[in-house]
């Protein structure tokens, strides 16, 4: 998704300095006859004609270029909006993600290890949770370079929202 926008926005860019290139050649000609007063088809209307295209052509020059420049600096800050949309999509479906697996990892340890303590049902549920996450969503983790020890880290740190706090008989110090 990334490499077509990215391609899109070179193509808008090429295309931009095309326009403005096409629009400096088209202003350059209609300006110079505006500013020289000298029409292709007509003949001067008096004796005196200043001519004012040494002093314009340069001006009409800078602003072309400066159209490009923030032509370039808007496809620039529009990548970088996408970016962060696709980010905060991928983040969004992460999220889901997390606790969908926890719930998984929970249903497979407490229907496997009835009767055990709750910290080896959160330990099992972690487990079965993390090779969930690497399954189901490898493109996701991918993108913002989680790695698996990381996973189970990330899953560990929301083991409280699913599972509630340890119970306090089975801290031990």
């Amino acid at each position: 998704m990334r490499q077509v926008v990215r391609g899109l926005a070179i193509i808008a860019g090429v295309m931009l300095g095309a326009v403005g290139l096409i629009a400096w050649a088209g202003i350059d000609a209609s300006a110079q006859e505006v500013l020289t007063g000298v029409a292709s088809t007509t003949e001067p209307a008096g004796d005196a004609i200043v001519d004012l295209w040494p002093v314009a052509e340069p001006l009409l020059e800078l602003a072309a270029v400066a159209l490009t420049v923030v032509g370039g600096w808007a496809i620039r800050r529009l990548l970088a909006w996408l970016k962060l949309a696709e980010d905060a999509r991928v983040r969004a479906y992460l999220e889901e993600g997390w606790y969908s697996a926890l719930a998984y990892g929970r249903e497979v340890a407490e229907q496997t290890l009835r009767g055990r303590s709750a910290i080896e049902i959160r330990n099992v549920a972690v487990r079965h949770a993390a090779d969930y996450m690497t399954r189901a969503f490898p493109d996701g983790l991918r993108h913002f370079g989680v790695t698996p020890a990381r996973v189970e880290e990330i899953l560990i740190a929301k083991l409280p929202d699913v599972f509630g706090p340890v119970p306090d008989e089975e801290v031990t110090s």
